[in-house]
C-alpha cells in the first residue's frame, strides 16, 4: 500500500510522535543540574584560588543552541554559535554526564597557570573553560548519532555545552589567583569560594572591552582520538575531541573511544615501522665503516713499526762503514815500506854485536899475527 510513498505517510501517529519525541530528546532537569554542580564544584576547588569565579547557572537560551547543534552529529565547533564559549564530549554506548565534565576538568595538569602555557601536545581549552572565573552561564544538549560526521565509531552520545561570556580567551589566564571572593563583582555574595549572584549587569567594562576586540574569542577542545584542530578566529583555536582517556567510570567510552585512538594512532604506527627499517638500514652500513676503519688502521699501524725496525739496522751498518777507517792502516803500511828502506841503516845493529862480544876476543890474537907475515910478502917485489 505504502509502494511509491512516502514514508511518513503510511506510519500510524502514535509512532510519529514517538520518533519524534527520540529525535528531539533533551536533556532532564537532573542532568541539567548535574552538569552545573559539576561545573560549580570544580571552580570552587581551583588551586590556587580564584579572586573573582563567578557561579555557574543554567540558562535557556544556551540550553536551546547546544541542543540543536548536538542533533546535526558534527564532530567540529558550531560557528554560528557568536560570542559563546563551546565543549564537545562523544561517549558510547552511554553518555555518563559527570565523567564528561571531570574529563575536561582533567586536562588541568596539563595547564601551567603561573605561564598561562599548556604542555606541547596536550589539550588544556576544555579546562580553561570550565573555570574561566567570568563565564557564568551555561546550557548544554545531548543527542544520540548513529554516525558522527568525523569520528569513525558508530552509535554515539554526543554532548555540546555552551557558555557565556566566553572562556579561553587569547593572553588571558582563566582566573586571577589569590585570596578566595575578595574581588567579587558588586551585587554578589562569596558562596563556597564563588561569586553568587546577579553578574550580567556588574562584569567589569575590561572585560566588555575585550570582549569586543576578541570577536569570536572560543577556544574549546577535548582530548579526543582525532585530535583535530580547527581555526574558528585568528585569536583562538578550536580542538575537538572524544573522551580517549576513559577508564574505569565508563566502560562502554573507553572501547568506543579507544577505536578511533588506534585507528588515527595505528596509522602514524605503521609509518613509524619504516622509519626503523629505514633506519636499521643506515645502521649496517655503518657497521661495515667501523670493521672497514679498523683493519687500514692496525695494518698501516703495524709497517711503520718494521720500518723502524730498518732505522736501527741502517744506524748498525755505518757502523762497520767506520771500519773503511783502518783503511788508514795502508798509509801506515806505505809508510812502514820506506821505514824498511831505512833498515839498511840499522845494518849497524852488527856494529854492537861486533862490539860488545867479536872486540875483545880478536884485540888480543889475530892483531899480531896478521901484522907480522904480510909485510915480508911485500919485500920479493
Amino acid at each position: 500500500v505504502c509502494a511509491g510513498r512516502e514514508l511518513s505517510l503510511c506510519l500510524p501517529p502514535l509512532l510519529l510522535v514517538l520518533s519524534v519525541l527520540e529525535l528531539s530528546w533533551s536533556l532532564s532537569d537532573e542532568e541539567k543540574k548535574i552538569i552545573v554542580d559539576e561545573h560549580n564544584k570544580y571552580r570552587s576547588q581551583v588551586s590556587p584560588p580564584a579572586m573573582a569565579m563567578m557561579k555557574m547557572t543554567w540558562d535557556k537560551e544556551l540550553e536551546a543552541l547546544a541542543q540543536s547543534y548536538a542533533e546535526k552529529c558534527i564532530w567540529d565547533h558550531n560557528k554560528e554559535r557568536g560570542r559563546r564559549g563551546e565543549n564537545l564530549f562523544a561517549m558510547a554506548p552511554t553518555l555518563e554526564l559527570e565523567f564528561a565534565v571531570e574529563d575536561w576538568n582533567g586536562e588541568e595538569k596539563f595547564y601551567n597557570l603561573t605561564t598561562s602555557t599548556c604542555v606541547p601536545g596536550q589539550m588544556c581549552g576544555h579546562y580553561t573553560q570550565v573555570v574561566w572565573s567570568s563565564t557564568h552561564q551555561i546550557g548544554c544538549g545531548a543527542h544520540f548519532c548513529e554516525k558522527i560526521d568525523g569520528i569513525e565509531t558508530e552509535n554515539m552520545h554526543l554532548l555540546v555545552c555552551n557558555y557565556y561570556p566566553p572562556g579561553n580567551m587569547k593572553g588571558r589566564k582563566p582566573y586571577v589567583e589569590g585570596p578566595s571572593c575578595t574581588t567579587c563583582p558588586p551585587g554578589t555574595v562569596c558562596v563556597n569560594n564563588l561569586c553568587e549572584g546577579s553578574a550580567a549587569d556588574s562584569a567589569p567594562p575590561w572585560f566588555l572591552l575585550v570582549l569586543l576586540r576578541a570577536g569570536d574569542p572560543v577556544r574549546s577542545a577535548e582530548p579526543a582520538l582525532t585530535h583535530s584542530t580547527f581555526h574558528l578566529s585568528p585569536e583562538l583555536v578550536v580542538e575537538e575531541t572524544t573522551p580517549a582517556s576513559v577508564t574505569t567510570k565508563a566502560r562502554p567510552s573507553t572501547p568506543a573511544t579507544a577505536k578511533p585512538e588506534p585507528t588515527a594512532t595505528a596509522k602514524p604506527k605503521s609509518t613509524a615501522k619504516p622509519e626503523p627499517t629505514s633506519t636499521a638500514k643506515p645502521e649496517p652500513t655503518a657497521k661495515p665503516e667501523p670493521t672497514s676503519t679498523a683493519k687500514p688502521e692496525p695494518t698501516p699501524t703495524a709497517k711503520p713499526e718494521p720500518t723502524a725496525k730498518p732505522e736501527p739496522t741502517p744506524t748498525a751498518k755505518p757502523e762497520p762503514t767506520a771500519k773503511p777507517e783502518p783503511t788508514a792502516k795502508p798509509e801506515p803500511t806505505a809508510t812502514a815500506k820506506p821505514e824498511p828502506t831505512a833498515k839498511p841503516e840499522p845494518t849497524a845493529k852488527p856494529e854492537p854485536t861486533a862490539t860488545s862480544k867479536p872486540e875483545p876476543t880478536p884485540t888480543a890474537k889475530p892483531e899480531p899475527t896478521s901484522t907480522a907475515k904480510p909485510e915480508p910478502t911485500a919485500k920479493p917485489e
